[in-house]
C-alpha cells in the first residue's frame, strides 16, 4: 500500500479549507466597510480664491457604523483623459473624521488657475466633488494657457 505524497494532502487540505472559507458568510455585509459620500460643497461651478479659508461638505446620512471614526485625506486634482491629477503629496486636509461631514482649511496661494478643479475625499473610499473653478492663484504657470 502507498503512502499519499506531501502533495497529495496538501493539495487535499487546500480543496477542504477553501469549501469551508466559502461556506462562511462576511461577518457584515461588504457595504458597511465601505463609504462612498455625496460630496455637497463645492458645487458645480462654484469658484475658490486662493489662500482662503474654504470648506468641504459631504453627506452623512448613511454613514455606516463601520466607519464613523476613519480619518480622511482630501485633495486637489483636475480631471483628463488619462488622470485625475491628484496631488496626492499636497493633501488639503488631513485627519479629520467622516463622520464629521465636512472639513475647513486654508486654500494654498500656490495654485494654478483653472475652472475644472475636483476635491477628492479619501479615507475607506475616495470620490469627487463636481468641477469647481480657483481663482486668485500665484503660481507663475497660470498665464501659460493666455
Amino acid at each position: 500500500m502507498m503512502t499519499p505524497s506531501f502533495t497529495t494532502f496538501l493539495a487535499a487540505f487546500l480543496v477542504a479549507s477553501a469549501a469551508v472559507i466559502n461556506a462562511v458568510p462576511l461577518a457584515k455585509p461588504v457595504s458597511e466597510y465601505s463609504y462612498n459620500p455625496t460630496i455637497t460643497s463645492p458645487q458645480a461651478d462654484d469658484v475658490w480664491t486662493a489662500g482662503m479659508n474654504q470648506t468641504v461638505t459631504w453627506e452623512t446620512g448613511t454613514l455606516p457604523a463601520a466607519v464613523r471614526n476613519y480619518k480622511g485625506k482630501l485633495v486637489l486634482g483636475h480631471p483628463s483623459d488619462v488622470s485625475e491629477n491628484l496631488d496626492i503629496d499636497h493633501p488639503l486636509a488631513t485627519g479629520f473624521k467622516y463622520r464629521d461631514g465636512k472639513v475647513t482649511f486654508t486654500l494654498p496661494k500656490n495654485v494654478t488657475n483653472r475652472n475644472d478643479y475636483k476635491v477628492y475625499l479619501f479615507g475607506n473610499s475616495g470620490n469627487g466633488s463636481p468641477e469647481f473653478s480657483i481663482v486668485g492663484g500665484t503660481d507663475p504657470s497660470l498665464f501659460d494657457d493666455i
